[in-house]
């Protein structure tokens, strides 16, 4: 992993750089970078889409043209019903798992497992974490549900999924398969409360307090981070780092900026081969169950060039973990939904993008209507009136009684 330029390794400790963390930090913090770079338009483009569907479907600019001309802009959203009967439609047609037998022996086994399935379900509300991750992808193009085997609030360790927020995920963006197989790498970020962080992490307490911020200048920064401007005038584009409109006071919460990241790497891997759960799974020579199982059951050990899946949580200048995905399956630990990929880029959008013109032609249009109606002109001759403040304001009454030389 090469160090990268001073933009990504600036804020870093050289000493630090020099170590095997170090040189890992500069090399993620560097492709995320690339990554944002890469995907600014398109995650505009799509913060817009969701944008024009909670109503927000005027620009800065315009907004200034209404007020000049002293009008209030109407929204007439035909966006929300159109996407919320899409999501309603989602709801409708929810089924449960049914695990089918491949043969008569299976059938048993086979009503164990939906059984499960429907449990797993049940237990984490997953039809409503689904139903989120639809509405993501209809709205933005791009849905997210993590499958992850993590303790719950009496500290027993469950199969979990939950929806992620579009906002808080950035892919590879050379991926298209919707399965995942040929993504490199994936982040969620989030912002982690200080103290949690220290209590996962004691032994990095003091460079967590020294990163913490207000969290709710990080939350509004995390939100808006890689947005370009969409000011037409603007012609550089610079990248919006949010609005730090926040002033800090002894009520304030300290968090942390946290990125946990997913990536693969191809490297030789020791696996065995045989029968039953273990088959597959990578050799530990330090194992006892794998001695015996080679010893005594007849299992290979298989030497092969596979991409490993790895996991790492950081912060902008520390480690906090790195090793190995703990799962057997090696893949994400995600559930990527998406609606459509741009041909060229490869970049999602949903359905809202076709209409986003049409709904600002017609608010423009409908608009214009209005101020045509509510705004009365007078052509007179000179000296017709004595006062024309008395004339306007008599124009402006509904029962007007003009009376001119």
């Amino acid at each position: 992993m090469a160090i990268l330029d001073e933009t990504v390794t600036g804020n870093l400790d050289q000493d630090f750089l020099a170590t095997e963390d170090g040189r890992f930090l500069a090399w993620a913090h560097g492709l995320y970078q690339r990554e944002l770079d890469l995907q600014a338009v398109a995650r505009t483009e799509r913060a817009i889409d969701v944008a024009f569907y909670d109503g927000d479907q005027f620009t800065d600019e315009e907004l200034e043209e209404y007020e000049a001309r002293n009008q209030t802009p109407r929204v007439f959203n035909e966006i929300k019903p159109t996407v919320d009967w899409l999501l309603g439609g989602e709801r409708r047609i929810r089924t449960d798992w049914a695990v089918l037998p491949r043969t008569e022996d299976d059938s048993e086994a086979s009503i164990r497992k939906s059984k499960l399935a429907k449990y797993i379900d049940d237990i984490n509300n997953a039809r409503w974490h689904r139903s989120e991750a639809y509405g993501d992808m209809t709205k933005n193009g791009e849905g997210w549900i993590a499958v992850e085997y993590l303790p719950n609030q009496d500290g027993d360790f469950q199969i979990m999924l939950q929806h992620e927020h579009w906002r808080y995920m950035l892919a590879d963006s050379k991926s298209r398969r919707r399965d995942m197989t040929d993504m490199q790498y994936l982040w969620r970020v989030k912002v982690i409360d200080l103290h949690t962080l220290i209590n996962h992490f004691p032994d990095k307490e003091s460079e967590l307090i020294n990163l913490s911020d207000d969290m709710g200048v990080l939350e509004d920064e995390l939100l808006d981070e890689a947005l370009v401007s969409v000011d037409p005038s603007d012609k550089n584009r610079q990248i919006r780092t949010g609005s730090l409109s926040f002033t800090q006071s002894a009520g304030d919460r300290d968090g942390v900026k946290v990125y946990e990241m997913w990536y693969r790497q191809s490297e030789k891997v020791k696996l065995l081969r045989g029968e039953g759960s273990f088959n597959n799974q990578p050799y530990d020579e330090k194992n006892e169950d794998h001695q015996v199982l080679t010893q005594h059951y007849g299992f290979q050990v298989a030497e092969v060039t596979r991409q490993q899946m790895y996991c790492a949580m950081y912060t902008d200048d520390t480690v906090l973990y790195r090793q190995k995905s703990p799962y057997k399956h090696n893949r994400f630990p995600f559930v990527r939904r998406y609606a459509y990929l741009k041909d060229r880029e490869g970049t999602p959008y949903g359905v809202i993008r076709s209409v986003r013109d049409p709904q600002s032609d017609l608010n423009i249009r409908r608009n214009k209507a209005l101020f045509m109606l509510s705004s009365v002109r007078v052509i007179m001759d000179e000296g017709a009136v004595e006062s024309k403040e008395a004339l306007a304001e008599e124009i402006a009454r509904w029962d007007a009684i003009i009376e001119k030389k």
